[in-house]
């Protein structure tokens, strides 16, 4: 998990939903906007995981990938949404997954 000032707030969502870019993917949309410092949340639906145990399990999947590519030094604000199940994605395919997509966030940037 990120440190809590590195998470969106339930006010930020809101923004980020109805002002923010977005970029999509196979398995993920994302929401984006400048910022003065890194924040980021990932959404997964209960139409893709009913269970809680499983969308929290994913969550924390995807957040120590976007840990890893997304540097605390980087500024934005990050919401992404799971748009496909990802449970028979390794880690390597994940992380390529998402780094495709934030590298054409940093180009539209």
């Amino acid at each position: 998990m990120f440190p809590q000032k590195n998470r969106l707030n339930s006010q930020e969502v809101v923004k980020l939903i109805t002002l923010g870019k977005k970029n999509f993917s196979s398995y993920f949309r994302i929401n984006y906007l400048k910022g003065h410092f890194l924040q980021c949340s990932v959404v997964i639906p209960k139409k893709i995981y009913k269970q809680a145990f499983t969308r929290n399990k994913e969550r924390r999947r995807i957040l120590s990938v976007c840990r890893n590519l997304l540097s605390l030094n980087e500024e934005g604000l990050y919401l992404i949404f799971l748009t496909k199940d990802i449970k028979k994605l390794d880690y390597k395919s994940l992380e390529k997954e998402l780094r495709d997509v934030l590298k054409k966030i940093k180009l539209a940037k």
